[in-house]
């Protein structure tokens, strides 16, 4: 009785969640590597007989049937989710809000789900406690680029299973979609935006891919090919999703006024940052940065309340586009506009 126990519910770990699917076959092979001695009928019995108390599904339209775990069907594991996993849960679910494409936080909802159940029935303050906690972000909500599920599906499951993709992809700027052969090797979430990192055809270089400018992908039958070396964190701390305009570090001095000085004093730039105060004016910050398009953003965020010292190329940079700027609000009328030159960032 234990072992029929035991491979029933590994039975159930091995179903996907909807519009996945499996069928006995592949349910029979991954069993027999676990070491259970089971037959394909034993395993058609148990599905049939597990659908009657757990929210799992069979798509009969053609064979071999799939198996599923329905889309809306409420996760099950061992041991059940506590109150503090439902509260982690509640918090992540206010976190990703705007930091995940609508049909990855599908795949999440179910536990979202449960979250909120187990939560609603707590004792005391815990049923009203996701209310006194808000995730904030910085700057407006912005609405991430909607990712074909099936898109996104297929990159899953060529991750996973290391194999090979083909899509239909369109290009930043192309008005048509053209089809990539590519090799899957990391799926970055950048400020809501998913991008697949792969290489394409048989080249080792790692391009991105961000999924929603794809139309169609594939899994292919072929394994990936994963360039030699090839390692994500290496990426990122590369600057390469921050779009790294010189190599190497860069000492970055600045000259910030006190609203900037206390919030940089709370969270440092880097470990290496130093804050001198400087006699009836604002405060000199140095810090070793990464050179990005981000930390040119960031700089223009700040306007009048920062000013950059050094180095001297990008001091001139920022003078740059401050007289530019400048001009535009000095020559456009009330509630107009003026087509001043501004120098490319």
């Amino acid at each position: 009785m234990a072992d029929v126990l035991l491979r029933q519910w590994q039975m159930l770990r091995l179903l996907p969640r909807a519009p996945r699917k499996t069928d006995a076959g592949s349910l029979e092979r991954k069993l027999v590597d676990a070491g259970f001695e089971i037959d394909r009928r034993s395993i058609q019995r148990d599905l049939i007989a597990l659908s009657a108390s757990f929210p799992i599904e069979c798509d009969n339209r053609s064979k071999p049937y799939g198996w599923s775990w329905s889309r809306d069907g409420v996760p099950f594991d061992l041991p059940a989710m506590d109150v503090q996993a439902a509260l982690a849960f509640r918090v992540a679910a206010q976190h990703l809000e705007h930091l995940l494409p609508s049909s990855t936080r599908a795949h999440l909802e179910p536990y979202f789900k449960q979250a909120r159940a187990q939560l609603s029935r707590a004792p005391g303050g815990l049923a009203d406690w996701p209310g006194s906690v808000i995730a904030i972000h910085a700057g407006p909500p912005l609405l991430t680029p909607r990712v074909d599920s099936k898109v996104l599906e297929a990159v899953h499951v060529g991750l996973l299973e290391e194999r090979r993709l083909e899509v239909l992809y369109r290009r930043r700027g192309a008005r048509e979609a053209r089809k990539y052969l590519l090799s899957p090797l990391a799926l970055v979430y950048r400020e809501g935006i998913a991008i697949l990192v792969a290489s394409a055809s048989e080249y080792d270089d790692a391009l991105q891919f961000p999924l929603h400018r794809m139309s169609r992908a594939d899994v292919m039958d072929t394994p990936r090919r994963v360039p030699p070396g090839f390692a994500l964190r290496d990426l990122v701390d590369g600057g390469e999703f921050d779009f790294r305009l010189s190599p190497g570090p860069m000492l970055l001095e600045l000259l910030v006024e006190e609203t900037v000085e206390f919030k940089l004093s709370e969270t440092p730039l880097s470990l290496d940052q130093r804050l001198d105060p400087v006699a009836g004016g604002p405060t000199r910050l140095t810090a070793t940065v990464a050179d990005t398009n981000q930390l040119r953003a960031w700089l223009r965020s700040f306007g009048a309340f920062v000013e950059v010292v050094g180095p001297a190329t990008l001091r001139e940079q920022m003078a740059r586009e401050a007289r530019a700027t400048a001009q535009r609000y000095a020559d456009a009328p009330e509630g107009g506009h003026t087509t001043a030159d501004v120098p490319d960032a």
